[in-house]
């Protein structure tokens, strides 16, 4: 089983197969659900999504806010910077301290399909971060 679920997360490394598999199992109208029911961005919002992945959210998201993403996944960012362009801004890196420091606060920050990676101290850290990252009224949406 271990082999298994190794094999698997190889394979979903692939931003290519990982979208691919994502479609197949349709998960766009859930994509654009979620966006359109709980992270409800509005133009001109600053969203920050720690853990994008390819950054599909963005997608359905409007055109005219500022979005920035984080995946430690060097391929997936890649295929982010491919797809989007400067829509985005994206980081192939996680989420730390030095990146509160640098970027501006957002409205909204986005963790979709991270926080079951993560042990408890490691979502606490983080969540520490994204309360400084935050404007006042700023909002954190997990899935």
């Amino acid at each position: 089983m271990a082999e298994l679920k190794t094999g698997l997360r190889g394979l979903l490394a692939n931003p290519m197969l990982y979208v691919a598999l994502q479609r197949l199992m349709g998960t766009d109208k859930e994509c654009r659900s979620f966006v359109e029911t709980y992270i409800k961005p509005s133009p001109g919002d600053s969203v920050l999504d720690v853990g994008c992945g390819p950054a599909e959210l963005l997608r359905y998201m409007p055109d005219d806010l500022t979005y920035v993403g984080f995946d430690p996944n060097p391929a997936y960012i890649e295929r982010a910077r491919m797809t989007f362009g400067d829509r985005g801004t994206f980081f192939a890196k996680y989420y730390e301290r030095s990146d509160v420091e640098r970027l501006p606060s957002f409205d909204i920050a986005v963790l979709s399909a991270v926080l079951h990676h993560m042990n408890n101290e490691e979502a606490q850290h983080l969540f520490g971060l994204l309360r400084q990252s935050l404007k006042p009224g700023g909002r954190v949406v997990t899935l």
